[in-house]
């Protein structure tokens, strides 16, 4: 306990041990221990030799030196994610020897445990407009595979806010095939929202062969993820996605036929003009009338036009206030149509002695000749 120090700090115990041991005190309290970083820059060398000598053995060494860098650093920061991208990277690296990149990925996937990722996915989600940052980090998901997907299905399916929802989806997506894959298992799972989440993927790969997965899905009791379908269905091209979304057409409550007939209007899908007109003439509902007649001008067939024509120029003592919602519904079509038919019936129409169609079809007449 007896310590004492003169004016400038110094201990003159550790001065007086000093020169019994013969060293010099000035190298003993100057000396400090190397941060991570400059370990992390001296290891980094050892490792770019042992790459290029192939040398497996001191690659596995340095490697056990990363390990205790990484272990000591509890949160995700940018040099955490510098070191595993670096190894990432060899991982990935077909140029290098077979036995390296599977010890670089061993090392990535041992790393990380399931709340790691977790960390690792709110920090990109943090840092979600640094595009440099997240390329490193998608490297780093393409080594974790699995692990990081189900990581990000998890935030996913437990996030209210649309706008990481929509980055998780995104990145998801960015996976590929692997991650696809993944999101098909998923699709059998009980909670309606999590199937939901994984149709929409899917609608992102746009692939026809994840289609009869999702076909499955199409009686689900749920409206919500029948809804979520149609949507999917309608990112897939194909003839195949067109074939469904006729059959819900002919099946589904007013609610979802409503969402079907815009997607079939929206794909222009030919096929579809007969199932439409029939809606329009057998459906009660007037949501569903205007939709058919918009989307039957979208898809602008001969037998589409001719309805059109019927529908705007159709005048009714009986229940006005529908038959106007109608015509002008048909105008609207027209406009769509973009042909000189249509351009005929609207020159007519400008002359009707109803106020709101002459102004509706003037307005229709001047886009299509825009």
């Amino acid at each position: 306990e007896n310590k004492f120090f003169d004016v400038n700090g110094i201990n003159f115990n550790i001065l007086e041990e000093a020169s019994s041991q013969n060293f010099n005190p000035s190298e003993q309290i100057a000396k400090k221990e190397d941060t991570n970083e400059e370990l992390w820059n001296r290891i980094k060398v050892a490792l770019d030799n042992a790459k290029k000598s192939n040398n497996i053995g001191i690659y596995i060494e340095n490697l056990k030196d990363v390990d205790k860098i990484t272990s000591s650093l509890l949160e995700i920061d940018e040099f955490l994610v510098d070191i595993f991208y670096y190894i990432s990277m060899d991982g990935l690296d077909n140029d290098l020897i077979e036995g390296i990149r599977k010890e670089a990925q061993s090392f990535v996937k041992n790393s990380f445990s399931s709340e790691r990722i977790k960390k690792l996915i709110d920090y990109s989600i943090l840092n979600y407009d640094r595009s440099d940052l997240y390329s490193k980090v998608y490297k780093i998901f393409e080594i974790l595979g699995d692990k990081a997907v189900d990581s990000m299905i998890e935030k996913l399916t437990s996030s209210n806010n649309l706008k990481e929802r929509r980055f998780i989806i995104n990145k998801i997506t960015s996976l590929g095939t692997p991650a696809f894959e993944r999101v098909i298992y998923y699709l059998e799972d009980e909670r309606w929202f999590v199937k939901r989440n994984m149709l929409t993927i899917l609608g992102f790969a746009k692939e026809e062969k994840y289609l009869p997965y999702i076909y499955n899905l199409i009686d689900y009791p749920d409206v919500r993820v029948r809804k979520e379908l149609i949507k999917t269905l309608s990112r897939i091209p194909g003839k195949q996605s067109l074939k469904y979304l006729r059959e819900m057409l002919k099946k589904e409550i007013d609610e979802i036929k409503q969402l079907v007939i815009f997607s079939l209007g929206i794909l222009k899908d030919r096929e579809a003009v007969d199932d439409i007109i029939n809606e329009l003439k057998s459906n009660e509902s007037i949501f569903i009338k205007k939709e058919a007649l918009l989307a039957l001008g979208r898809i602008g067939t001969k037998r589409a036009s001719e309805c059109l024509r019927e529908y705007a120029t159709k005048r009714s003592f009986f229940n006005k206030s529908n038959n106007k919602i109608l015509r002008l519904s048909a105008i609207e079509g027209l406009s769509e149509t973009k042909n000189s038919e249509a351009e005929k019936v609207l020159e007519e129409l400008i002359k009707d002695s109803d106020i709101e169609i002459r102004e509706k079809a003037f307005d229709a007449l001047q886009k299509i000749r825009i």
